[in-house]
């Protein structure tokens, strides 16, 4: 039985739009430019069941597949974002942006929404003081629904 996909109809909707954008609106000059980049996720926690109130706390995450890396260009934007980000956090909300290493077995397009097809390998917490790396899909997992990090600054 296949798994319902919610929102289906605005999956891949932006590959066009992005396009649109590197092609159609490139900045003249040698020292300026357009850099097209998505943040591939937001996820926030909020409420008693997680210790915290309405708002929540929340990290950025980037997923890549296998032993993937970012870009020039993402490293930058992505950098960027992060410290005006923990610069503006007062309330300690921001749990910091996180690159996610994943595989999906998928045979196609038949599955390729099946979460049993995924493997998550390792997240990564980028640019801060205490980097920190989780390893192994349960502990990965674990931290994701959560998004609990004990005072040492791991995962609890």
């Amino acid at each position: 039985m296949q798994p319902q996909i919610r929102n289906a109809d605005h999956l891949n909707g932006t590959d066009a739009v992005r396009e649109l954008m590197r092609q159609q609106f490139p900045a003249p000059g040698a020292a300026n430019g357009l850099v097209v980049l998505d943040i591939d996720m937001v996820l926030r926690v909020y409420g008693p069941n997680f210790g915290t109130d309405g708002e929540g706390r929340f990290i950025l995450t980037e997923w890549k597949q296998g032993t993937a890396n970012l870009s020039g260009g993402q490293l930058f934007t992505f950098k960027t974002i992060h410290k005006l980000m923990r610069r503006g956090d007062d309330a300690g909300r921001y749990l910091g942006f996180w690159k996610i290493n994943y595989s999906n077995a998928s045979n196609g397009d038949d599955d390729r929404f099946n979460p049993e097809c995924v493997t998550i390998h390792k997240a990564v917490r980028l640019w801060d003081e205490s980097p920190l790396v989780i390893e192994g899909h349960d502990a990965v997992c674990q931290f994701l629904s959560t998004l609990s990090v004990d005072d040492e600054g791991g995962a609890a």
